[in-house]
């Protein structure tokens, strides 16, 4: 495991679209966000173009307790049933998704399943019996006998 470094981590960018090409390539030569200077929902939009396609794009950053790790798979096990390994690449703090030819906004599926990460921790937090009895009871809804 990498030990923490205090260079920032790089960018992340999360693109519509699928690319058949594994290597480096001089990204930052070509894909440059601009900032568009208005806000959606709270998020400062970015606007850049991938191949000429007008995209607009937004940072998010990973919900508190999070981190995130770019992955790469590793060589193939010989055994079919076997776990296939994962080798770590590159971490991450946030990550800017992009849209093709609209902001982005709230309703947004990457940006509703990173507010779901934060949600599905209270929801299946554990709670303490008495805390349910309580919650009953300052609602009125305690048994009635005979009911």
């Amino acid at each position: 495991m990498q030990e923490a470094s205090s260079s920032p981590l790089p960018s992340l960018h999360n693109l519509p679209c699928s690319l058949n090409y594994t290597g480096t390539a001089p990204v930052s030569a070509y894909f440059r966000p601009t900032p568009c200077g208005y806000a959606v929902d709270a998020a400062d939009i970015q606007e850049a173009a991938f191949r000429g396609r007008q995209l607009k794009g937004a940072s998010l950053p990973l919900p508190e307790g999070y981190s995130g790790q770019v992955l790469q798979r590793g060589l193939e096990n010989a055994d079919p049933d076997a776990p296939q390994p994962w080798i770590q690449q590159l971490p991450f703090a946030q990550l800017t998704y992009w849209n093709h030819d609209k902001d982005p906004s709230r309703t947004d599926g990457l940006k509703r399943s990173f507010e779901w990460l934060a949600l599905a921790s209270k929801v299946h937090a554990p709670v303490e019996p008495t805390e349910v009895a309580a919650m009953v009871q300052d609602k009125g809804l305690e048994k009635r006998a005979g009911g």
